[in-house]
């Protein structure tokens, strides 16, 4: 492997203007003339336009993923828009699909290839002399085919397609669901997935009408030890006046009124000492 100062000599680029992580001004355009890595990281040698203000630079940039390539770049939005395309017709083609998950009410079907590239889970699971390894199936009998269907299409693509949840539902995801698709990614150690729900999980947080709302996300964060979400949650309650009040009355589900106590004393007040 070849390092960035390593790489820009190789490739007869290194100049006095140069350093490590130089990008391309916004508004520039360029042209990738090579690529290489860095450590793990890949990285491109980037020749600016004759249009920009630095005409006929070579700079060298990390391109850590095609998802974030930067717009500078001629073609960067096209280039990804493909890859999604891809990964879209990958997931949505059941053709050479090899390992089943058996649900509550149904079946999902994955590749394995892909499952092993998202997760060390995985990897270590179809690696051993498992059932899963064997015979490529892998029973959730807790789980529902909807919030395995949203888990696997956030894994393949990174996207959701509210067409997994729409026969019954609006075009907000289901908290269950949502819920659903958490577990999974924390199971299976899948953190691009539970990144994105434990993100979303907490713009519900954000913009929640009613303490239901409130009580139900947290009670969910509880089962599923999501702590980032029971952080939020925390925050979230301490300027709502709906959230205390349904707190003070003892309306909330017994492991959010005891959530809460980590902020305000309990309804009943402090224990006191019998007297004598």
């Amino acid at each position: 492997m070849l390092c960035s100062r390593h790489f820009a000599e190789q490739i007869g680029v290194f100049g006095a203007g140069w350093k490590p992580g130089s990008l391309p001004r916004n508004g520039q355009m360029g042209t990738v003339v090579a690529e290489g890595d860095n450590g793990g990281t890949p990285v491109v040698a980037v020749r600016l336009d004759t249009q920009s203000a630095s005409e006929g630079q070579v700079v060298i940039m990390e391109w850590p993923g095609l998802g974030k390539l930067p717009g500078t770049l001629a073609g960067a939005a096209d280039v990804s828009g493909k890859v999604v395309a891809l990964t879209e017709r990958l997931f949505e083609s059941d053709a050479f699909k090899d390992v089943q998950f058996r649900l509550s009410d149904g079946e999902e079907w994955a590749h394995r290839s892909v499952l092993a590239a998202a997760s060390d889970a995985f990897a270590a699971m179809f690696s051993e002399p498992m059932k899963e390894s064997s015979g490529g199936v892998i029973d959730l009998p807790d789980v529902d085919r909807v919030s395995t269907r949203i888990f696997l299409r956030l894994l393949y693509t990174g996207h959701v397609d509210p067409c997994d949840w729409q026969e019954s539902q609006g075009s907000i995801m289901p908290l269950p669901m949502l819920m659903g698709c958490a577990k999974l990614a924390k199971k299976y150690l899948v953190s691009s997935v539970l990144e994105e729900v434990v993100e979303a999980l907490k713009a519900r947080l954000r913009s929640f009408k009613t303490h239901d709302t409130f009580d139900e996300i947290l009670a969910a964060a509880i089962a599923a030890d999501l702590q980032p979400v029971r952080h939020a949650a925390l925050e979230a309650a301490k300027t709502s006046e709906a959230v205390k009040a349904a707190y003070d009355a003892g309306r909330l589900r017994p492991e959010v009124q005891f959530e809460l106590t980590g902020l305000w004393p309990p309804p009943g007040g402090a224990l006191r000492k019998r007297a004598r």
